[in-house]
């Protein structure tokens, strides 16, 4: 009798974590038909969809996508994040992710990831070999010389890493530093001595020495994101700015901003570990706002500005026409450019077409890119020679 009674129980219990499993995809798409929209855990993608099989060698993927579908459907899956890092850090002082570092002060967060390895260039673990910097600067040498027949100045434009200017500040002690050139500085060196015609712009010293300089302004990047904040990028832009004016022979003096504290900032890495508001950045805004007229816009599928054009409406703008393709820096990066130079087209190196930039003839490109991607400059997405060889 007893023997039968724990059949029973041990059906009910593995029925009710069925039932747990089963129900908690459904109340999410449930709640999706309702019009609640959910998250993928805080990242910028897309959640996945149920699987389905059209043929058989459909079958080998199937529970790697039903994987990846049922992680992304559990209800209130985002709050579940929430409170496991939150038990984390009051049990730990430490979060179990392998995305996101809990910095030595509140919310300062670093990102780990294998996306770029920003740790690991941090740490300088992963030097380029010989070849990955002789490739490098092939592809780079290559579109200069290009540019250079098509009458375009080139200026290829480093963003540091949010870890190469604070992670001394506030990067865990047990996270070291191996003492020699990083990668980026492997590159910059190299590029210096081997293509010195490229003009590369990385400007780490005068973010560093920016810290303190701006009024009203505590910090230069989102203390829970990866990004430089209004402060930063007009720090980082007015090393762009001082190159591109001598390289035309023209003068540029910067105004002397100050900045006023705004609203406050949810992270890309607070949402990626669930993270409470407790862990929101400060939001800063320049005053006076940058003076530019923005001429036309054009959107991708999710809304993000993925091509702009701007003309400057300040008196004392650069006689210069840039155009300049970058990841998502540009975004507070980009208004400072367009007040700067008299005519200026933004767009996402995701979406670089060649083609549109010879048609806009500018006088300068720039490509912008975050240190963390150097390793993608060995091959440029939408680089069309031909395109620039017909002008």
């Amino acid at each position: 009798m007893m023997k039968k009674k724990m059949r029973w129980e041990n059906c009910a219990l593995c029925l009710a974590f069925l039932a747990l499993c089963c129900g908690l995809p459904l109340a999410g798409r449930l709640c999706s038909l309702a019009g609640f929209v959910q998250e993928a855990g805080g990242e910028n993608r897309t959640l996945a969809k149920f699987p389905v099989i059209h043929e058989l060698s459909g079958i080998e993927r199937f529970p790697e996508e039903f994987e990846a579908w049922y992680m992304d459907h559990l209800f209130l899956k985002s709050r579940f994040v929430q409170w496991k890092s939150q038990l984390e850090i009051a049990l730990f002082h430490e979060l179990d992710s392998d995305k996101v570092i809990l910095g030595t002060k509140k919310p300062w967060l670093f990102y780990c990831s294998d996306d770029g390895q920003p740790l690991e260039t941090y740490r300088r673990t992963n030097r380029f070999t010989a070849q990955e910097l002789g490739e490098i600067a092939e592809n780079i040498e290559m579109l200069h010389m290009d540019l250079e027949d098509a009458g375009i100045r080139f200026v290829l434009m480093i963003v540091p890493d949010k870890e190469q200017i604070y992670g001394q500040d506030y990067m865990p002690a047990r996270i070291t530093v191996s003492p020699g050139l990083s990668r980026t500085e492997q590159l910059v060196e190299y590029m210096a001595e081997n293509v010195p015609q490229v003009c590369v712009v990385y400007p780490g010293e005068a973010l560093k020495a920016a810290k303190k300089m701006y009024e009203g302004a505590d910090t230069l990047y989102y203390e829970s994101d990866t990004h430089w904040n209004q402060a930063g990028a007009c720090a980082g832009m007015q090393e762009l700015l001082g190159v591109i004016a001598r390289q035309a022979g023209e003068m540029w003096e910067p105004e002397k901003y100050r900045f006023e504290k705004s609203s406050a900032r949810q992270g890309d890495l607070q949402k990626l570990a669930g993270l409470n508001a407790s862990y929101n950045s400060q939001e800063y805004s320049r005053a006076p706002a940058p003076d530019y007229e923005t001429l036309k816009l054009i959107r991708d599928n999710n809304d993000e500005v993925i091509w702009e054009s701007a003309v400057s409406r300040n008196p004392e703008s650069l006689p210069i026409s840039v155009y300049l393709t970058g990841d998502s820096f540009r975004w507070n990066g980009g208004c400072y450019l367009q007040e700067a130079a008299a005519e200026c087209v933004i767009t996402s190196r995701y979406y670089f077409d060649t083609e549109d930039l010879v048609a806009q003839e500018p006088d300068v490109f720039v490509y912008m890119i975050a240190e963390r991607y150097l390793h993608e400059l060995s091959v440029i997405p939408g680089y069309n020679t031909m395109a620039l060889q017909i002008r």
